[in-house]
């Protein structure tokens, strides 16, 4: 397709390795929000906190981001953690509803305040969790500076009656590109395990249509005027991914075309086309004339953008596709003056 003319939670651990925790491809997500279901992470490996590290008991604590907790040189996690003896996690701790429980979870004190940062490209996470309170409040940064608040509040019931927030907590960034810079939980009496940590890879489906996907380098699958080797027009964006803004080929400025209503009238007639086409692209360039010398800007726009659809319509048909080519560029240019 031609280019159109108008234009904390936890983080990382991507542990013991990246492919320990495989590569899959970027499903579907809604990056505001998380999800409470395992199902949509089963393709990524489960880490046990304990895997980490054999001997929870040398972990000493607080640790600070001046002097972090390193895993694998994969993980930096610092904050109040504890390794877990005898104390319940509702819902991780496969016995929690003896007597007496403990197991191999990771216990953040009583006031939950753990950070982790990934030390390798990290675009979904997920984990269990576990509170003796009502809820968790995670923070997640992005790559892109935007920082998304979560309330991690799923409510279960408790051996001793009444309930607390225990359960999934699965996020993924909704793009292979945007990585999870850093995860934040605070809580109440919490814990965490069963991390499931990795990346993910690009989706090659060609989403916008013009032909080029994310793995054909396509700088922007959702703009169809927008692939490598797309023709540069007058828009202030790089068509043609290629690095390049609003220069042809040779360099020069393509807004700078000298192109006016006059001169593109002067080009249709050019081409010498079928009278009725002619006359029907000439009776569009005559109407935008008529709304600029009127004042009305946007109606002569709107007459231009229909004349972009008749000469897209008859591309390869009965207009060469170089000379489609042409005639868009010069209108883009008339609009960008407009």
């Amino acid at each position: 397709m031609r280019p159109s003319v108008l234009a904390s939670t936890i983080v990382s651990a991507s542990l013991l390795s990246l492919t320990s925790f495989g590569a899959a491809a970027q499903t579907a997500c809604d990056p505001t929000a998380f999800s409470t279901d395992p199902a949509g992470f089963s393709d990524m490996a489960v880490e046990d906190f304990q895997s980490f590290v054999p001997d929870l008991s040398s972990w000493q604590s607080p640790y600070t981001a001046e002097s972090p907790l390193v895993l694998f040189d994969a993980l930096m996690l610092y904050g109040d953690v504890r390794p877990l003896t005898n104390w319940c996690i509702p819902g991780m701790d496969s016995d929690w509803y003896a007597s007496s429980c403990g197991g191999t979870n990771v216990y953040m004190a009583s006031a939950v305040d753990l950070t982790l940062e990934p030390l390798v490209p990290t675009t979904r996470i997920a984990f269990d969790y576990g509170t003796q309170a009502q809820a968790l409040w995670a923070e997640i940064e992005l790559s892109d500076g935007s920082v998304v608040e979560l309330v991690l509040d799923e409510q279960q019931p408790t051996r001793w009656g009444g309930t607390v927030a225990y359960g999934f907590f699965g996020y993924c960034s909704g793009s292979p590109e945007l990585t999870i810079v850093s995860l934040h939980l605070t809580g109440f009496d919490g814990g965490i395990d069963n991390l499931r940590v990795g990346t993910a890879t690009p989706v090659c489906e060609d989403a916008d249509g013009d032909g080029f996907t994310v793995c054909d380098d396509d700088c922007d699958d959702a703009d169809p005027a927008r692939y490598p080797g797309a023709l540069e027009i007058c828009d202030a964006v790089d068509n043609g991914c290629d690095g390049v803004v609003d220069l042809d080929a040779d360099g020069h400025d393509v807004c700078e075309t000298g192109c006016s209503l006059e001169s593109l009238r002067d080009d249709i007639l050019a081409l010498e086309l079928r009278a009725g086409l002619e006359t029907a692209l000439l009776a569009k360039v005559d109407a935008a004339e008529a709304k600029l010398a009127a004042g009305q800007v946007d109606v002569a726009i709107n007459n231009l953008n229909a004349l972009v659809n008749q000469i897209e319509a008859q591309r390869d048909k009965k207009i060469d596709g170089v000379d489609a080519d042409l005639l868009l560029a010069c209108i883009s240019a008339i609009i960008s003056q407009s």
